[in-house]
C-alpha cells in the first residue's frame, strides 16, 4: 500500500507538473500569439496608411497626367490655330500700306516785270468862232 500511495503521489505530482507545463506552455503561447497579433495589427495600420498613401498618390498622379493631356490638347489645337491662320494669311495677298515719304515742296515765284511805256497823244482842236 505504501508504494502504492507512493506511486499515485508520483503520479499526483507528475501530473500537477505535468498540468503546470502545460499551463505555462499555453500562457507562453497565449502570449507570443498575442505578440504576434499585436504586430499584426500594427503591421496592418501601417500597410493600411502606406496603401492610403499609395492611393493618394495615384489619384494626383492621375489628376496630373488628365492635367497635362488637357493642357497638350489646348497646346495642339492653339498650334493648329495658328498654322490655319499663317496659312490663311499666306494665301492671301496682303500689299503693305506704302509708308509716306516726307514730301518737300519747293515754291517756285517767279516774278515778271513788264515795263510798259505808252505814250498818249492828246490832241486839242480848238475852234473860235466869232
Amino acid at each position: 500500500m505504501k508504494c502504492l500511495t507512493r506511486a499515485v503521489r508520483r503520479q499526483d505530482s507528475f501530473e500537477s507538473g505535468h498540468e503546470l507545463e502545460e499551463k505555462h506552455f499555453n500562457a507562453c503561447i497565449f502570449a507570443w500569439h498575442t505578440r504576434i497579433a499585436r504586430r499584426r495589427k500594427s503591421v496592418i495600420r501601417r500597410e493600411a496608411k502606406e496603401n492610403e498613401r499609395q492611393k493618394e498618390k495615384r489619384k494626383l498622379m492621375k489628376h496630373q497626367t488628365a492635367a497635362a493631356a488637357t493642357l497638350a490638347t489646348y497646346y495642339y489645337y492653339y498650334f493648329q490655330l495658328l498654322t490655319a491662320a499663317a496659312a490663311a494669311a499666306a494665301d492671301t495677298t496682303i500689299t503693305p500700306t506704302p509708308t509716306p515719304t516726307p514730301t518737300t515742296t519747293t515754291t517756285t515765284t517767279t516774278t515778271t516785270t513788264t515795263t510798259t511805256t505808252t505814250t498818249t497823244t492828246t490832241t486839242i482842236i480848238i475852234t473860235i468862232t466869232s
